[in-house]
């Protein structure tokens, strides 16, 4: 009786793999073959349009494996850097010297810092104004941790106010934050306005 309904079921399987093969590969069979004459469409049209469709399926499948490559290249390339927002405009120099004093606040021991520079548009904002984000280049992806997990360190001094640090993220990374917050607070107005609504 057990093996009658093993049977069944492997039978049953076999016959959905096989439509779904059919399906998916475009092997004829009596309905496709009565539309095909009904639609006056030769079955060489059809397998033509279905090798079109996967080349197509292939060009995607392709595509968004090199996004995802690019993706996981940007990352790693990002892995070594912060962005510092907030900082007034001045020059190269002096801001050399402000990151250089932030890195002492911080009590870490030595970095080293491999390059930095402004980023983003240039506004034309005045010298002691807010300016672009300086993006700050480290040695290595633990001396960026280093940093980063230490930055409590900075808070209560007065100089550091109004700046904040952040992780160098991805295009995407930018753009899945944005939509997450946008989303916290879309749900957060709603449960305000569901509250407000029970008072």
């Amino acid at each position: 009786m057990i093996e009658e309904k093993m049977a069944a079921g492997f039978q049953l399987i076999q016959t959905n793999v096989e439509k779904l093969i059919k399906d998916k590969v475009g092997e004829p069979d009596i309905e496709m073959e009565g539309n095909l004459q009904a639609n006056h469409t030769t079955y060489a049209d059809k397998v033509s349009t279905q090798k079109q469709t996967a080349s197509n399926f292939r060009e995607i499948m392709l595509a968004t494996k090199n996004e995802e490559i690019m993706e996981e290249h940007q990352k790693k390339r990002r892995a070594k850097n912060l962005i510092v927002h907030g900082m007034p405009n001045n020059s190269a120099d002096n801001d050399k010297e402000f990151i250089n004093e932030m890195l002492k606040d911080l009590q870490i021991g030595q970095i080293n810092i491999k390059h930095m520079e402004r980023i983003g548009n240039n506004n034309n904002t005045t010298i002691g104004e807010r300016g672009r984000p300086l993006k700050i280049e480290f040695n290595s992806e633990e001396e960026q941790y280093k940093v980063f997990s230490n930055l409590k360190n900075l808070k209560g001094k007065n100089i550091y106010i109004g700046i904040s640090v952040r992780e160098d993220y991805t295009y995407s990374e930018r753009a899945l934050i944005k939509n997450f917050i946008e989303q916290a607070k879309a749900k957060n107005c709603l449960l305000y306005t569901s509250d407000a609504a029970d008072e």
